[in-house]
């Protein structure tokens, strides 16, 4: 039997407006926002700043870059859980169940904690000398990325398989090398952990603070100190 065609993808949908070009806008891993609004048929347009890039571009080498982690880490403040509102397991609401006053609280305070960070994070990837990274490559692939996620992909599935599986068993090989060397097992992806092994039982160099005061464990500083090791 012929194989049948894949049938084409819908093309996404014409926006029925854009927001005003010459205003930047603020976001936490504003790609969502864009596909949100891109359903309600509202183009974005001007500059874009992601709060979670950002972070990412300051501190790669940690596990979390959530609104929850940086409004604690920034600015010791923590922020309503989502369960609050919704509530968990088969009991668990909807958004649009839940009353407004207290999606509005919600909401308002990712709006503000966002706007704070933003602050926070512009200026220090702007005195690291990170601010051309974010402008010329991050910032305009928020957009072809939002793109591509609308317009979905086709994926060889068994291809994808045998891969997670390949690297799944070279990860695993290359953890208990990490254990071997360290002397025994900790959570690699731990932040804290991490650091320990690394500061306190290594006694390897601190070659770079985060934001919180903390030794970091970015990628370019395990790179750099791979070579002390």
């Amino acid at each position: 039997a012929q194989p049948q065609p894949r049938p084409a993808l819908p093309a996404p949908a014409r926006p029925r407006h854009d927001t005003d070009p010459a205003v930047e806008k603020v976001g936490q891993n504003i790609k969502y926002d864009l596909l949100a609004l891109g359903r309600a048929g509202i183009g974005v347009a001007g500059p874009l700043t992601d709060t979670m890039i950002l972070s990412y571009l300051l501190e790669s080498g940690e596990r979390n870059h959530n609104l929850d982690q940086l409004s604690q880490r920034l600015l010791d403040h923590v922020m309503i859980p989502i369960s609050d509102l919704i509530g968990k397991g088969k009991s668990q609401l909807r958004m649009d169940q839940v009353l407004v006053g207290r999606v509005t609280e919600y909401a308002g305070e990712d709006a503000d904690a966002t706007w704070r960070i933003e602050e926070i994070l512009s200026a220090k990837v702007r005195s690291e000398g990170l601010w051309n990274l974010y402008a010329d490559l991050e910032r305009p692939l928020i957009s072809v990325l939002a793109r591509m996620e609308q317009a979905g992909i086709a994926v060889d599935v068994p291809r994808l398989k045998q891969l997670s599986s390949e690297f799944a068993d070279r990860m695993a090989k290359i953890e208990t090398e990490v254990y071997a060397l360290a002397g025994h097992t900790f959570n690699i992806n731990s932040g804290p952990q991490l650091r320990e092994v690394l500061f306190d039982e290594l006694k390897l160099p601190s070659l770079q603070k985060t934001p919180g005061g903390e030794q970091s464990t970015a990628q370019e500083v395990l790179e750099e100190l791979a070579l002390k090791h």
